[in-house]
């Protein structure tokens, strides 16, 4: 039997607030597609699905329709327009309504802030289903966390240990020592940054279909990394326990160091999951700067014959900054504190990076939709 275009039967409304709410009734159909308009202009777009309810909320005044694309399993399609519905902003939020761009930079920083605080159940749970959702159709699961730095550490610690210093030492400690504390931070920081710029992208699905806190996507992908960079870190205190590096009051520098890399990466991550929203490209960007960043941050290699001005950029470097202080904790006994000057020059990259990032969280939060 064919598809009847009249056959189709479209309820369109507006309810909670700013809701706009579809629901479509039709013989036959096994999928929906809905194309929304503003004024004669397209605004979002919702591939096919066996959805026939559509949820979408809308933040600006204007005319409101739909077209509903309709499909049986034969590939048969069938479209229809839905009725007009006018919906004013001033009626809803009032005539003192701010638009995104009027905010002020507190104002959207406040805002951000307050959406991730009251929201943190939902960043925990979203963290641990992704953690769990990441190795569930492997034989190893969760073992896979531990199996592939491993192989990279062995890897590294043959070619650059073995093959290029000749088993040599660093400052009278083994290179393998100093290469694992430089090695650890690292894994949890290229791991995050990659997954945090992805992160609003790779929930597309959810955000189209449901109103969602966006702010805490890029922030729950650092909970979740976070699972896995202190298993590793118990694994490296392990294997300098045994290489005869034993612990003192200097290792409680690493939770100042931990601490700063979680504000440095929640700061990053706002600011590269929408920049991957806005243009797909970044994502890939991300992935060239990841490993340039690697190779140009004495992670690896000893920077000491390096040249003056190189050894003076890289003390700005914020991944440098938590490599270089681990080391400074545990193998040289440095208090974080030893240089006051780039503590505070470090913090305020941090300020400078999450103002940024609570800035373009706002501006382009009722944006997202559009984006996709």
């Amino acid at each position: 039997m064919l598809l009847e275009k009249d056959a189709m039967e479209i309820r369109i409304s507006i309810g909670d607030v700013n809701k706009l709410s579809l629901e479509c009734h039709a013989k036959g159909v096994a999928q929906y597609a809905y194309y929304i308009y503003k004024d004669n202009a397209v605004i979002a777009k919702f591939q096919y699905s066996d959805q026939n309810t559509l949820a979408y909320w809308l933040s600006e005044s204007g005319e409101y329709w739909v077209k509903v694309f309709a499909m049986d399993e034969k590939e048969n399609k069938i479209s229809r327009m839905s009725e007009h519905i006018y919906f004013s902003a001033e009626e809803v939020f009032g005539s003192c309504q701010v638009e995104a761009k009027k905010k002020h930079l507190w104002e959207r920083v406040a805002e951000i802030s307050g959406e991730i605080c009251s929201n943190w159940n939902i960043v925990v749970r979203m963290s641990s289903f992704d953690y769990k959702l990441e190795n569930k159709d492997t034989y190893l699961g969760k073992l896979w966390a531990l199996i592939t730095p491993l192989i990279q550490i062995g890897t590294y610690w043959l070619v650059f240990g073995l093959g290029l210093r000749q088993g040599k030492d660093v400052d009278g400690y083994p290179y393998l020592a100093w290469m694992l504390i430089g090695l650890i931070p690292w894994f949890f920081i290229s791991s995050w940054m990659l997954k945090a710029a992805n992160s609003i992208y790779s929930k597309t699905g959810i955000i189209s279909k449901m109103k969602f806190p966006i702010s805490t996507i890029p922030v729950s992908k650092v909970l979740q990394e976070l699972y896995e960079f202190v298993v590793m870190l118990l694994i490296m205190l392990v294997i300098l326990l045994c290489l005869g590096l034993r612990p003192n009051w200097y290792w409680l520098n690493l939770i100042y160091y931990f601490v700063y890399c979680m504000c440095f990466l929640i700061g990053l991550g706002l600011i590269t999951s929408v920049l991957t929203m806005v243009a797909r490209d970044f994502y890939k960007l991300m992935n060239s700067l990841i490993r340039l960043l690697f190779y140009v941050t004495p992670i690896l290699w000893v920077m000491d014959k390096m040249p003056d001005i190189y050894q003076q950029i890289m003390q700005f470097n914020p991944i440098f900054y938590v490599v270089n202080g681990f080391r400074e904790s545990i193998l040289y006994h440095l208090p974080f504190y030893h240089q006051m000057d780039m503590v505070l020059i470090m913090w305020g990259i941090n300020v400078v990076l999450f103002f940024a990032g609570c800035a373009l969280q706002s501006k382009f939060k009722n944006k997202f939709i559009d984006l996709m």
